[in-house]
């Protein structure tokens, strides 16, 4: 089997703080578009269907681990 080089320095965020950004962004977007503007139910639905299945192959792709998995969980 291969060797993956990496550095050892590297730093990568720790935690689910970037993603929690991240949701609450995309809910204030959603709040601002529905206060504002009359929603368009057709759009709304192809998104959320578009949405729903982005999740779902992210789950199939990534094992079902999510960023709030814990790293020193051994694999199932």
């Amino acid at each position: 089997m291969p060797t993956i080089d990496h550095d050892p320095q590297e730093r990568r965020p720790e935690g689910p703080w970037p993603w929690l950004g991240f949701w609450a962004l995309v809910g204030l977007l959603w709040a601002g578009y529905l206060t504002l503007y009359t929603p368009n139910w057709l759009a709304l639905m192809l998104g959320f269907g578009t949405g729903m299945m982005f999740a779902t192959w992210a789950i199939d792709i990534s094992g079902n681990r999510s960023p709030f998995s814990r790293k020193d969980r051994a694999p199932d």
